[in-house]
Order: structure tokens, then sequence, then C-alpha cells
């Protein structure tokens, strides 16, 4: 960190790429769009991020589905390979759907 490389800020947007936005994308395309943003080209991010995300809640209502008419556990039937940052889904469900939040135990104060 901070050693003054060019390539230091390629290095790791390529593995935040890599690891939160398309982890199901390996290889020279993460490496150019990381090269890219960070020669300060924008890039908008958001269509594949949901373009995966719409993937992968599509395959898993097939998979419930498909429990529901045979009375069996979804891993019986189909193990789904999900790659997208379902985490956002979880996330904006927990802001918007009370119900789904979690109880608050703790409190921070700032004391001045």
């Amino acid at each position: 960190m901070n050693s003054g490389k060019d390539y230091e800020h390629e290095a790791f947007l390529s593995l935040f790429l890599s690891r939160f936005m398309f982890p199901c994308i390996v290889g020279s395309l993460i490496f150019s769009i990381a090269v890219n943003m960070a020669r300060g080209m924008r890039l908008a991010l958001s269509p594949g991020v949901l373009a995966s995300i719409y993937r992968d809640l599509g395959s898993l209502r097939k998979v419930m589905i498909e429990a529901g008419r045979r009375n069996k556990d979804m891993i019986e039937i189909h193990k789904p390979n999900l790659w997208s940052p379902l985490f956002f889904i979880k996330v904006w469900a927990w802001e918007r759907m009370i119900s789904l939040q979690l109880e608050r135990k703790w409190s921070l104060t700032i004391d001045s």
C-alpha cells in the first residue's frame, strides 16, 4: 500500500471487482475493466451486476418451484450455482422490509 507503483490502484480494483462485483468473471476481462477504471474511464457496472442478480434469482425461483411440486428439499432436487452478489438483495430487503429487520440490542452513543 502506498508504494508509489502505477499498478497498485489497478490491482486493488481488480481484486474488488472479482471478489464483490463480478465473482463469476475471471481473467483478462476483469483486468481490462480495472485498468480502464484506474485510468479514469467511467464505466457503468450496475447493468452487469443487476443482470447477474436477476439471472441467479431466476434460477432460484425455478428450483423453488420444482421443490414445491415434488414436496422435497431444494438441495435434493438441484444445487443452484449462484455467482451474483446476492448480499445486495439482503441489504435492500433489510432496509425496506421492517418485518425482516433484526432487533437492535445495542445503541451507539457518542459522548462529547
